[in-house]
């Protein structure tokens, strides 16, 4: 073989070795998102009627949800803001 293309084969190797110990290891969770939805709180007490289905359930959530939690929620939220119309 010429050297070039034992080179290359050195090279492709050490490639695949590389990759294959990057799959062994086990991954980083990524760190947790967490929202604060306080102002989004002080905005339906300020905004809606005291009887009114979105202020009712924001104000009984935690002030800080994750976002996964945040998202899930989300659409019921929308869902009351349009009823409530």
């Amino acid at each position: 073989m010429n050297a070039k293309f034992r080179s290359d084969i050195n090279h492709v190797n050490s490639i695949s070795q590389a990759e294959s110990s990057e799959k062994a290891r086990p991954r980083q969770q990524p760190q947790s998102i967490r929202i604060d939805i306080k102002p989004l709180k002080a905005l339906v007490l300020e905004k809606f009627p005291p009887n009114s289905p979105l202020r009712i359930a924001l104000l009984a959530e935690r002030d800080i949800l994750e976002a996964n939690e945040f998202l899930a929620k989300l659409e019921t939220w929308l869902n009351l803001l349009r009823w409530g119309r």
